[in-house]
């Protein structure tokens, strides 16, 4: 199973290897061979439009600091600049799930989570109304008005993440 490093590189389960979002890249100049597919299937679920450059950064800092280990550890205080907390708000609930599997990854946990109420919003009501309106006419504005107030706007999810 893949992982996300310090500074955002997906690299394989070996440690010898960076997914670019397309293709595996050797993180270690003397490689074995390059990971399977089932492997690069959930690389691709893990990786982000700037995986590649990390990977890449991540790379040049295995050869200069000798381990992946020492490499990461580098990284990471680059990256983060020592960030042990952050919070999140996500958009929904949807965006948060789809999120937290990469964030745990990179080694973050969930410390605090609060998700806010739905709710109706005035636009909903009066594009309800409007559009009863113009199609049917005062009856169809009511109708509309009572449809629009019924569609409710999701709450947003604030996640506090933390990590050691």
């Amino acid at each position: 199973m893949p992982r996300i490093a310090a500074n955002g590189a997906v690299i394989s389960d070996d440690s010898q290897w960076y997914y670019t979002g397309f293709q595996w890249k050797p993180l270690v100049d003397d490689a074995a061979g390059k990971p399977g597919w089932e492997e690069t299937a959930d690389a691709g679920k893990l990786a982000k439009p700037d995986s590649s450059s990390a990977g890449k950064k991540l790379a040049a800092l295995v050869s200069d600091h000798g381990s992946l280990q020492a490499a990461e550890r580098a990284a990471g205080e680059a990256e983060a600049g020592g960030l042990k907390q952050k919070l999140v708000t996500y958009k929904n609930t949807e965006e948060f799930q789809a999120e937290a599997p990469r964030m745990m990854a990179a080694g973050w946990r969930i410390q605090g989570q609060s998700a806010g109420n739905d709710h109706t919003t005035a636009g909903r009501v009066g594009a309800g109304i409007v559009v009863g309106g113009v199609l049917t006419g005062g009856v169809g504005a009511l109708v509309g008005g009572a449809l629009g107030a019924a569609s409710k706007k999701k709450g947003q999810v604030q996640v506090t993440w933390e990590r050691d």
